[in-house]
């Protein structure tokens, strides 16, 4: 098992999934609403990392055909909608960790059980099986905790590091934006793991692209249109079962810069955002990685995917480079009015679980690219000090405006006023 090949965050990402999966099938089982109610509190120090749920638990069946197998079993019955879809992660992360660990879990189909691995015997024994206690887990039913000790010196290392678990947490609340926004609490040492949310302007003005597809057992959304300006946050997003993968990506991997027509990206389009979801109950399908750090580009539902990308970026991004004109024009003086710039500035942002999906065409206000003849100049101009408080004295106000308007007009007046 290749424990080198994924950074330790990611490891540890991949063990939230497990427990992510486990809470949403719970709530597909029970007919929930959201995920009010399921909690993961991960505690990491130099020594010990801990992670424990109440998201279900997993039987004994569960732990010896699929979770502690090697490799996924062909036929360990598939976890609908599921993240944690490539049977490595659990292993690989506790592996990675350290030199001791114990798996204890409670589901409310049998006692549970207790797996206590010191991976040194485990090693040297030359078997594969790992040792399992039934019963006497301490832990109430649905319950699932895991405790990694002997944590290895160059993972230590990281545990230490403030900038490690903040980073951690970032990740964490990008990774599952989506089911932290449904309500579920993921918790970091001490740190309950923010909100992240999509946002998109929605109003009488301005409406988002809304597409959906349903292709086989797939279900493709690609959602887009305009936000707060925002360069480092503008661009695409590619969530799959719920687990963001790509995030505010501006490359060609998502349409940008194409041959297909569409522009190189440019901060005249920080305004975009556009999000790809993909929902199957075989995780399989779905076009990401085994990392779930990328997306396979030749998966054959990302490319119907893409199509609509490229539809929609040409409907929003010319919006957008008018935008940038309407406010040039108006910095300029050649307009008075702006009235696309203005929609913006006055929309609310809605939240993406919260768009109102039955309004699905692309729309804004247009903007106003008629030159006018201006009708007033701006002046600037520099004097003495000395000079300007002995006008501004005579004048009764140290206004510098106000006082370079009273002598212009006193000026044009007497000079020009029968002109």
């Amino acid at each position: 098992m290749l424990t080198r090949d994924i950074p330790l965050n990611r490891a540890i990402l991949d063990l939230i999934d497990n427990s992510v999966d486990a809470a949403n099938s719970k709530m597909l089982a029970n007919g929930l609403e959201d995920l009010s109610g399921f909690e993961i509190n991960i505690k990491i120090n130099k020594n010990t990392f801990e992670i424990f749920d109440n998201c279900g638990g997993f039987d004994f069946e569960t732990g010896q055909k699929y979770a502690f197998r090697f490799g996924r079993d062909p036929e360990a019955p598939p976890t609908p909608n599921s993240v944690g879809q490539f049977g490595v992660g659990m292993k690989r992360t506790l592996f990675k960790l350290g030199e001791k660990f114990k798996v204890i879990t409670k589901s409310e189909a049998d006692d549970g059980f207790i797996v206590d691995v010191d991976v040194s015997k485990w090693k040297s024994s030359g078997e594969w099986n790992f040792p399992c206690q039934i019963g006497n887990t301490g832990l109430e039913d649905g319950s699932t905790k895991i405790i990694v000790e002997n944590i290895y010196s160059e993972v230590s290392e990281q545990f230490k590091l403030d900038d490690f678990i903040n980073d951690l947490i970032y990740e964490v609340s990008l990774a599952h934006f989506m089911p932290i926004n449904k309500n579920l609490k993921i918790k970091i040492n001490t740190d309950l793991v923010p909100k992240y949310d999509f946002q998109l302007f929605q109003s009488n003005s301005i409406n988002p692209q809304i597409e959906e597809k349903n292709i086989d057992s797939v279900v493709i959304k690609v959602i887009a249109g305009l936000s707060e300006r925002d360069p480092e946050k503008s661009g695409w997003y590619i969530v799959c079962n719920g687990r963001l993968i790509v995030t505010a990506d501006k490359t060609k991997l998502t349409g940008w810069d194409t041959d297909f027509g569409t522009r190189k990206y440019h901060n005249d389009f920080a305004h975009f955002r556009g999000i790809v979801i993909f929902e199957s109950s075989d995780s399989s399908l779905l076009p990401w990685t085994t990392t779930k750090t990328g997306i396979d580009e030749d998966n054959k539902y990302y490319k119907m995917a893409f199509k609509s990308m490229l539809s929609v970026m040409k409907k929003v991004l010319p919006i957008l480079s008018d935008r940038a004109k309407e406010q040039k024009y108006l910095e300029e003086g050649l307009i008075e009015s702006e009235p696309l710039n203005q929609a913006i500035a006055e929309a609310k942002l809605i939240s993406l679980l919260k768009l109102d999906c039955n309004k699905k065409d692309f729309y804004a206000t247009q903007a106003n690219l008629r030159k006018e003849t201006p009708t007033s100049v701006r002046i600037q101009y520099s004097v003495p000090i000395s000079q300007f408080n002995m006008v501004s004295q005579l004048l009764e106000t140290d206004v510098k405006a106000e006082v370079g308007l009273r002598t212009f007009e006193y000026y044009f007046e007497y000079e020009c006023g029968n002109e």
